[in-house]
């Protein structure tokens, strides 16, 4: 991976947590999701996705305490 492949995919996966981070703990929206079935429904390239599955494994993902948090 480039160095410019690199920053982009980082730079993707940083927005993916953002978006995550704004949906609040209790959104109906949510209720039932696993944190893999949400991050399949966002519109970023695999590698991103990966990225930020990286980057929350190991967390368990506890802001989402109303769905089932697997990966």
């Amino acid at each position: 991976m480039s160095e410019k492949e690199a920053e982009r995919t980082y730079l993707a996966s940083m927005a993916i947590r953002e978006r995550m981070n704004a949906i609040a703990p209790n959104d109906p929206a949510i209720a039932g999701l696993t944190v893999a079935a949400w991050l399949d429904r966002q519109n970023h390239p695999d590698d991103a996705k990966a990225a930020f599955r990286s980057m929350i494994e190991g967390r368990g993902a506890r802001r989402w305490k109303s769905c089932r948090c697997g990966t």
